[in-house]
């Protein structure tokens, strides 16, 4: 996607990973920017994408790799963002905290976003397995 400003194009982004959440459009880049703000969070450690929710809706999720997840949880940097995201761009958004070097990239080194929706999904049903193989007990 792109818009034109007299005789210069600026190109957007790809259609495919615009994040629609109740109606509203926003670009994955700027929850990433507003996440990299953040002093816990180094540029090109967070990574925004769009996932079915249950009742087949989409839901904004932004991934954040940090050296130590469960240190970034007690400063409570997803609350903070979760509050920010909600005020900046009107959505909800999950925030999932996860270890150092493990978002997906391509062979030139950008932030591959399908591959982290496709790693993101498989974790939550992983999840959902477990849960319900646990409440058999």
């Amino acid at each position: 996607m792109a818009y034109r400003i007299e005789k210069d194009i600026v190109i957007t982004g790809r259609e495919v990973d615009q994040i629609i959440v109740n109606g509203r459009n926003v670009w994955p880049q700027d929850l990433e920017t507003l996440a990299e703000r953040q002093p816990a969070v180094r540029s090109g450690d967070a990574l925004a994408i769009s996932v079915p929710d249950t009742n087949g809706s989409n839901t904004a999720v932004l991934l954040i790799q940090c050296r130590n997840p469960e240190e970034v949880k007690k400063s409570d940097l997803p609350g903070h963002l979760r509050k920010l995201i909600q005020q900046r761009f009107l959505i909800d958004c999950t925030i999932e905290l996860v270890s150092r070097h493990t978002l997906p990239r391509t062979t030139s080194g950008k932030l591959a976003r399908s591959r982290a929706r496709e790693d993101f999904l498989n974790r939550i049903a992983v999840r959902q397995s477990l849960q319900v193989s646990t409440a058999a007990f």
